[in-house]
């Protein structure tokens, strides 16, 4: 049974070209595997559940929900599919109502899963970017219960506007740190295999795909989805921007655009 993993599309209502972009994805990849993970950020920020009940919002989240379910559902040979989430830094409130909607599973992370006959770790990859510290303090602040409690229970509106400050906040400290900062670091990426005992790790977070070989293992790193930022000015490489990693019945890994 092959598996799909993708992650970091960052969807919102500013980008059409990435959500036209997964919906048709999606149609087409649906015949070919029976597993889709996504590794985080499949949107640019969720401040709750009830975004969906938001008119403006669910003018272009309906059409991403209608395609998630339908993968789920495909009439053929492949039967049924399955869709896993793990959140990501953009999206860590997506909660019980969503997964509902979207017909998705979500699994915390780290996951250790085996994925044609190889153990493999699935993760966001913002918890690997540990000499970002500030970053490091900030996530552990704001994925407590009592973080998410607080936040969840403000007006709608109220979360939407310190969303957005959170967001240029990020922003601006990203563009004054050197690119390693904001990077997995390799020594912990190291350590995680070899704690789990696996032989591949599979995440996303740094737009910055790649395949890395240790000693223990392998970890393949996903690209981003941002098709409505020019190439010159996104992080990824833009002959791999979009789809995801196929890993098939084999275990063996292919590029799927």
């Amino acid at each position: 049974m092959s598996s799909l993993f993708i992650s970091d599309l960052h969807l919102s209502a500013a980008t059409p070209r990435t959500c036209e972009r997964l919906i048709g994805w999606l149609e087409s990849h649906a015949h070919v595997a029976r597993d889709l993970w996504i590794l985080g950020d499949l949107f640019e920020v969720w401040v709750g559940d009830d975004t969906i009940d938001d008119p403006l919002e669910r003018e272009w989240l309906e059409p991403i929900l209608r395609a998630l379910r339908a993968f789920s559902a495909p009439p053929n040979a492949c039967g049924p599919g399955k869709i896993r989430l793990i959140r990501g830094n953009r999206d860590f409130l997506l909660g019980a109502r969503f997964a509902q909607s979207a017909a998705i599973t979500m699994i915390d992370e780290p996951a250790e899963v085996t994925i044609g006959g190889v153990p493999t770790l699935l993760l966001h990859g913002d918890t690997l970017c540990t000499d970002d510290v500030a970053y490091q303090a900030f996530r552990q602040e704001v994925r407590t219960p009592q973080w998410n409690a607080a936040f969840l229970a403000r007006p709608y509106a109220e979360r939407r506007a310190i969303a957005a400050q959170m967001r240029d906040a990020s922003r601006a400290a990203g563009a004054t740190k050197a690119a390693a900062i904001t990077d997995a670091n390799p020594t912990e990426a190291q350590a995680l295999l070899t704690q789990h005992g696996v032989r591949r790790m599979i995440h996303g977070h740094t737009h910055r795909p790649a395949r890395h070989q240790y000693p223990q293992g392998e970890r393949f790193v996903l690209t981003d989805w941002d098709f409505d930022v020019p190439l010159d000015e996104g992080c990824a490489i833009g002959a791999t921007r979009g789809g995801g990693l196929w890993v098939q019945a084999d275990g063996s890994v292919h590029q799927s655009i």
